[in-house]
């Protein structure tokens, strides 16, 4: 499955530290649900992994409006993306 712009929106949230970083997420997952998107992603960088990490640590918790994730492929951010199915 290739994400495609018009299938979804994007957050990019490269260089930003954790806390400020996930605030955007929340604030973007909520944008996204309230739109009816199916598939979004998250461009966090590969970097430490410390902001892929912290994304894929809230989205394991919410299980109720994410049905699933990974890590982006050829032409989605690869290791440096992660692309969310949402319920």
């Amino acid at each position: 499955m290739d994400l495609a712009p018009s299938q979804g929106l994007e957050c990019n949230v490269i260089g930003k530290h954790v806390d400020e970083a996930m605030r955007d997420v929340v604030s973007f997952l909520d944008s996204a649900r309230v739109h009816n998107f199916t598939y979004v992603r998250i461009i966090h960088g590969a970097g430490t992994f410390a902001l892929k990490n912290a994304v894929w640590k809230y989205l394991a918790k919410h299980k109720e409006f994410v049905k699933d994730y990974r890590l982006g492929g050829e032409g989605e951010g690869g290791l440096g993306a992660t692309v969310v199915h949402l319920k």
